[in-house]
């Protein structure tokens, strides 16, 4: 048997107030038990549910990212079209510059307030330790 392993056993049966025979029979039985159930069988561990969130939330991220994407093309787009349209027409009295420049600035301000707002903390209900 590896060193490290022994030590570590011999730790835990100190820990638990048990022989290192006794805790060594119940991690088998505790481990036999856990292969007849079968996966899934065994409640997942804290670290695998933090990473099944993680990949969750990464999930939704490429997925607002893509949503972004399209959304900031549109957005371009109609603002070109519309830079076109006007400075070709010159309906609005400025040239394509200033116009540009405006629609530029009002855009970047409106923006900056969504993402202002996107910031404010959410609020958390109460933790269930906290009721404890």
């Amino acid at each position: 048997m590896e060193p490290g392993l022994w030590a570590r056993l011999k730790a835990r049966a100190g820990v638990e107030g048990t022989s290192i025979s006794s805790l060594v029979r119940e991690l088998l039985n505790d481990g036999v038990e856990a292969r007849d159930a079968g996966p899934g069988a065994v409640p997942p561990s804290k670290a695998e549910r933090l990473l099944e969130l993680v990949e969750g939330l990464a999930e939704a991220v490429r997925d607002q990212a893509s949503l972004t994407g399209a959304v900031g093309r549109a957005a371009l787009g109609t603002q070109a079209l519309i830079l076109h349209w006007a400075g070709r027409d010159g309906a609005l009295g400025v040239d394509e510059e200033e116009l540009s420049a405006e629609l530029q600035a009002v855009g970047a301000e409106a923006w900056q307030q969504v993402l202002d707002e996107l910031r404010v903390p959410i609020e958390r209900p109460p933790s269930r330790r906290a009721e404890e």
